[in-house]
């Protein structure tokens, strides 16, 4: 360590521009000579599951490749006086010499705690990439540049949603790429067994440094970013968690979720759990994040949970305080960000680690408003359109028929939007034109299962003179009696639906004549209603007929 990140020296700076001064013991044993006793460099124990400081025996004169990875305070280069508590930081370079590894580079995991995986290559490595046997795919990383208690910085979780990976923080530039010369903190996949990580030279990425992080647009999640309030109205971001909610998730306690490293500023709670991200079922009503802080001073404070694709959803977040009136029970946009400024005083209340949660409650259903519904003959079919608003809790839109404008059945439906504009428009082409009269009307569904009705809209059809005829009509038996006049000679197919769409027969028939008789047999007596006779003709012209059993 004293030959790579000291210049090999303990005073003095024989190199400008290179290396940092490390304290915390005497010269005789590495150190730099310092106003504190404090150390600059920790590593992991895994036994007391605390950094601490480097063995006292060595100091910094052991081998670097003792430890996977270092927890480094730098306040620059070794032309900074350090017994100047006021020195400006200044920029230092770092570098170690040895045989460059390759190959397979295996870390063992411990069953319990965290192990530290440092990045043993010259070049970026990529999470994702790298081989886990019974590791959690999560890992959490020192961002410098978070606030932190002293400005220091503060732990990001970076987790696998099953898609892409997660942060905890929004703000920070930590990914699931891994800067040579950083480590990082990784788990047991299970927490009892011992586990492995492979980083191969596959593992290598072309990222250089941090780069953006890759997310899941489509999935609902809350993130909630805390960050301390300056007087002059500047916001330092200390600490986030995050929750994503799908179906494929469990709310019990798995691989996707990642528990928080230390207990520190802000988490999510849950059977005895304290999570940087959890990941749960689908969202329902009443579903609760519960939030823990921790460790926070007498100052004032801004939360920041910021809601996507939660709209539509008819559910509504509310926010809930145990410590102040003002802002207990207050809503949350499903869709945006909402920021809530709190106080930390000497209230032992307004510091209780159980102060916050949200809470989803299920909203009063509004009916939709179909405000315009028309229907249109357009080739090669009829265009039905309807223009909607209020569709808050809106599940879908069933698109009914009828030839009589009294017994309907579906004949397309469509998911709402959910749009956030007020108005949104839907349509359909119905290929499927009945001679006469069609009538159209739209059910709309809602999130309650409740079903509300729009006007009902009319198109007439008139076919040729000499389109097919049924004859008689309402048929007789059990045969529909067909009469084809001067139709292109060749092979017709048909099929005979029921009034809610169910296809109940099916068959084709040749025409070789100017005037044929075509006898279709149902083969059973149906049952009284309505029903219709769609002809395809050669050329794929479509010609509907209504048919009447009584």
């Amino acid at each position: 360590i004293n030959q790579a990140w000291q210049e090999g020296v303990t005073s003095g700076n024989p190199n400008s521009g290179y290396g940092i001064h490390i304290i915390g013991g005497s010269a005789a044993n590495g150190y730099d000579a310092s106003p504190t006793a404090n150390p600059s460099v920790k590593v992991y124990d895994p036994v007391s599951n605390n950094l601490v400081a480097l063995p006292t025996a060595t100091g910094t004169y052991l081998p670097i490749t003792n430890y996977k990875g270092y927890f480094v305070f730098a306040v620059g280069n070794r032309s900074t006086n350090i017994f100047n508590t006021n020195a400006p930081a200044t920029p230092t370079t770092l570098r170690m010499k040895g045989e460059i590894k390759t190959g397979d580079q295996t870390v063992l995991v411990n069953p319990y705690k965290y192990t530290v995986m440092g990045n043993p290559f010259p070049a970026a490595v990529d999470f994702g990439l790298i081989t886990k046997n019974n590791v959690r795919n999560s890992f959490y990383a020192w961002d410098p540049m978070l606030a932190g208690t002293y400005g220091l910085g503060g732990w990001v979780t970076v987790s696998w949603n099953g898609a892409s990976y997660d942060a905890t923080a929004n703000a920070s530039s930590i990914t699931q790429c891994i800067p040579s010369g950083s480590a990082v903190m990784v788990q047991s996949g299970d927490s009892a067994t011992a586990g492995s990580v492979v980083i191969k030279e596959s593992s290598k990425t072309s990222c250089v440094g941090q780069g953006p992080l890759a997310r899941n647009g489509l999935s609902e999640k809350i993130s909630i970013l805390l960050s301390e309030s300056n007087t002059d109205g500047s916001k330092v971001l200390m600490d986030a968690v995050l929750t994503n909610y799908a179906d494929h998730y469990l709310n019990e306690r798995d691989q996707y979720d990642a528990v928080k490293y230390d207990s520190k500023y802000i988490g999510l709670k849950r059977g005895g759990n304290l999570f940087a991200i959890e990941r749960r079922k689908t969202i329902t009503a009443n579903d609760t994040v519960f939030l823990s802080i921790n460790s926070l001073s007498m100052r004032n404070y801004q939360l920041n949970f910021v809601i996507a694709n939660m709209q539509g959803l008819g559910l509504q977040a509310i926010l809930k305080d145990t410590y102040s009136a003002a802002l207990n029970d207050k809503p949350l946009q499903m869709n945006d960000s909402n920021a809530v400024e709190f106080q930390v005083n000497n209230d032992p209340a307004s510091y209780a680690t159980n102060r916050f949660s949200v809470v989803f409650v299920a909203m009063a259903p509004l009916p939709v408003s179909f405000a315009s519904v028309r229907a249109s003959k357009k080739t090669p079919g009829i265009l039905v359109e309807w223009k909607v608003e209020n569709e808050l809790n809106i599940k879908e839109y069933v698109l009914e028929k009828s030839a009589d404008g009294i017994t309907f059945y579906p004949v397309n439906t469509q998911s709402a939007m959910r749009s956030n504009s007020s108005t949104t428009w839907y349509n359909y082409l119905d290929e499927s034109m009945l001679s006469g009269n069609n009538f159209y009307r739209i059910q709309s569904v809602s999130l309650s299962a409740a079903n509300n009705y729009s006007e009902t809209v009319k198109v007439h059809i008139e076919y040729p003179a000499n389109a097919p005829v049924i004859f008689p009509n309402p048929i007789e038996g059990n045969k529909i009696n067909l009469l084809i006049s001067d139709q292109p000679f060749g092979t017709y197919h048909f099929r005979v639906l029921a009034a809610n769409g169910q296809v109940i027969r099916v068959g084709k028939f040749s025409v070789n004549s100017v005037l044929q008789k075509i006898s279709i047999a149902l083969r059973s007596q149906f049952p009284i209603g309505i029903y219709q006779l769609e002809i395809t003709a050669p050329g794929r012209a479509k010609l509907i007929n209504e048919i009447i059993v009584r």
